[in-house]
């Protein structure tokens, strides 16, 4: 029986870009669309439909393979959490899996740099950089989701979330 292909690995898609934090920001200055504060809500109420509907969707059941890795250093098995519930993936064996736990595996992961420049001023700044990294390979063989779970991989891959 000949293997079958992925429909779309991680791999496909562009990362996030790097990003710098200002050490002289405050906290009102760093940007977090991903957060909502939600107050007086019942089962009604949009905001929790959409939770829902959210949460629903991050129970589907994905057939995955975590590639192998040509770094002899790469952690195999490796690991994915939700909370609390741990789930671990040998690297080249397929798996059948809640999206949350791809959702897990695929986190973007920060390499930090800092660099010491003078600002047009002439006066010592320090710019943290953190520079993504993705730390495994997924493919997705099986999503019942089609596009729309194609297109989450997608975003999920091209932002820090």
């Amino acid at each position: 029986m000949a293997a079958k292909l992925p429909s779309h690995t991680t791999s496909d898609f562009k990362g996030p870009e790097n990003f710098e934090i200002d050490l002289s920001s405050t906290l009102d200055e760093i940007e977090r669309p991903d957060l909502a504060v939600v107050t007086d809500a019942d089962l009604n109420t949009p905001h929790v439909k959409e939770f829902n509907r959210i949460t629903a969707f991050m129970e589907d059941i994905l057939t995955i393979q975590v590639s192998k890795s040509e770094d002899p250093y790469a952690p195999d098995p490796v690991t994915a959490g939700n909370n609390g519930i741990i789930k671990i993936f040998k690297r080249g064996e397929t798996y059948k899996v809640a999206r949350k736990f791809v959702d897990s595996l695929i986190k973007t992961s920060f390499r930090t740099q800092t660099v010491q420049f003078k600002d047009d001023n002439g006066l010592d700044q320090t710019r943290v950089d953190q520079i993504p990294v993705h730390n495994v390979i997924v493919q997705v063989f099986e999503d019942p989701a089609g596009e729309y779970g194609r297109q989450w991989l997608q975003y999920k891959m091209s932002n820090y979330s």
